[in-house]
């Protein structure tokens, strides 16, 4: 009887996985995109901040973001079916976490950028305005690693909104 109930036990595990792998796998994305769209050129972005090189990390993050995504290939402007450019709007640094004696214990990062997708007729195919990342780091880690990892996130999430609907 015990074993009838271990087996039962394992064939409900077994289609509690199917069932939950099989509704993953029908998952497709929404795509902005038009179909012929395969190939895409990422402009430096505007840095209206005063943060040095942060209009290059930025962009290079995006670029890297989109070859690891691999759905667009990234192309020179001659060779590009639409462009990306946007702008960094501001960049903020701020205490979030303080001890008794009022010295920094964490502290928050936030990026704040506008992006404009046009096809190579320059049509807009997406513009979005206000796009904010925030990222929040412990005094001991470095602001520049803070920094790598709140690029990242931001374009990770660029990406996702160029190629998906969200």
């Amino acid at each position: 009887m015990e074993k009838i109930k271990k087996n039962k036990s394992k064939f409900f595990a077994v289609v509690l996985f199917l069932f939950i792998f099989v509704s993953g796998c029908s998952y497709t994305a929404n795509r902005i995109l038009p179909e012929n769209i395969r190939n895409i050129n990422v402009s430096m972005f505007l840095n209206k901040t005063l943060k040095y090189r942060l209009e290059n990390l930025l962009s290079d993050a995006i670029i890297e973001e989109l070859i690891m995504d691999g759905r667009l290939k990234v192309v020179e402007q001659s060779e590009s079916d639409c462009s990306l450019s946007g702008e960094i709007v501001q960049f903020l640094k701020q205490p979030v976490n303080t001890d008794r004696s009022n010295n920094v214990l964490e502290n928050k990062l936030t990026l704040i950028i506008n992006i404009i997708l046009k096809d190579k007729k320059g049509n807009v195919i997406l513009e979005k305005k206000n796009i904010s990342e925030s990222y929040n780091y412990p005094e001991r880690q470095s602001e520049q690693d803070a920094m790598v990892r709140l690029i990242k996130n931001l374009s990770r999430k660029i990406v996702i909104q160029i190629i998906e609907k969200e």
